[in-house]
């Protein structure tokens, strides 16, 4: 008989860890979280919430896991989001926050915007990867089309608005009103300084 209810017990206790747990969690203080919340941490001056911090190549290995490949391989993250969709790191490197979209890591020190500028000589820029064009008087070297994952639509008018925020008094900007491409000139530099010109890409989709 004390073996038997040693099998019983036996049985309850692994029961028991096979058993899911849900339910909803508050962390910080005695309270129940609200309805639309699976977990609430509540700090009143104490601290705060510290995400994983992750050099540029941590985070990159990350995205070379066979779960992260095979939605980049599907490309419509879209209507197959994938189970990386909505990760997020703190990256050491940068200083900072991003998120996994479903297609490619986010920064969200760079704005909510997911542009990125086609360039006519081949290839693709973010501003994590800047291009470079001649600084001695020649022309431009490529033109430039903001291009957004997924396709920005606008009901009526220019999908883009380009803007020349830094560097006007040697620099010029030249942007195709139906498409928004742009291109960017440098008057002659006799300095041995770097010049360098920023130029804003908003968006106007819905």
């Amino acid at each position: 008989m004390k073996r038997k209810w040693r099998y019983i017990a036996l049985f309850f206790l692994l029961f028991s860890f096979w058993g899911t747990v849900k339910g909803q969690v508050t962390i910080g203080e005695a309270v129940d979280p609200q309805n639309f919340s699976i977990l609430e941490l509540i700090s009143h001056h104490t601290g705060g919430l510290r995400l994983p911090h992750l050099t540029t190549a941590e985070r990159d290995a990350l995205d070379e896991t066979d779960e992260f490949q095979a939605q980049k391989r599907r490309g419509d993250y879209a209507t197959a989001p994938g189970l990386g969709l909505g990760l997020v790191i703190y990256n050491t490197d940068t200083n900072c926050t991003e998120y996994w979209n479903g297609y490619k890591w986010v920064s969200l020190c760079l704005g909510t915007a997911d542009i990125t500028l086609k360039s006519s000589c081949g290839g693709y820029y973010n501003p994590q990867s800047l291009p470079t064009e001649p600084a001695n008087g020649d022309s431009p070297n490529c033109e430039y089309t903001p291009e957004d994952n997924p396709t920005c639509t606008v009901p009526s008018g220019k999908a883009y608005e380009v803007y020349l925020t830094a560097g006007a008094a040697y620099a010029n900007l030249q942007v195709d009103e139906l498409t928004s491409a742009f291109s960017i000139g440098f008057s002659p530099n006799n300095s041995n300084l770097t010049r360098n010109a920023v130029v804003r890409v908003v968006n106007n989709c819905t």
